[in-house]
């Protein structure tokens, strides 16, 4: 059962490519790939010539994984995760190492996050959501007294 938002990983046959057109390079290469419950489209944007090709032969069978999505009506799966041959699908382990965020990947973000959503807990003035203070603002009775 393919259920689109998912993360699946099917054993496909390659059937035909539609390779990005020379007048439109911001068009995606589609490969149309099938197995035994139907159909399926690999979507790649900005593919080096040739790249695509080498990667899923037309008529061999490859094992693909990523997030199924549903376009136009047709399961695709954009930029698959894992592209690999029946040799590769034996080699891997099955279970795919999750990482924490450190400093280089967006740990400072969500730290900035966190300062944000601590400041209005605590009811500090001053700060907005992203965690910096707003710009001052100018009352129209400045000067009066």
């Amino acid at each position: 059962m393919r259920v689109p938002g998912t993360v699946v990983t099917l054993e496909v046959t390659v059937d035909r490519h539609r390779p990005t057109p020379a007048r439109n390079p911001r068009a995606p290469h589609l490969v149309y790939a099938s197995d035994d419950t139907g159909d399926v489209v690999l979507t790649y944007f900005r593919a080096q010539p040739g790249y695509v090709e080498k990667l899923l032969p037309v008529g061999a069978k490859r094992y693909v994984s990523g997030t199924l999505q549903m376009y136009d009506g047709m399961p695709q799966i954009v930029h698959p995760d894992r592209v690999v041959d029946e040799e590769g699908f034996a080699k891997l382990s099955g279970i795919d190492p999750v990482y924490p965020l450190d400093r280089r990947s967006g740990a400072g973000l969500a730290a900035s996050r966190d300062r944000a959503g601590a400041a209005k807990a605590a009811g500090v003035a001053g700060m907005d959501q992203s965690g910096r203070n707003p710009p001052l603002q100018v009352s129209a009775d400045r000067g009066k007294l």
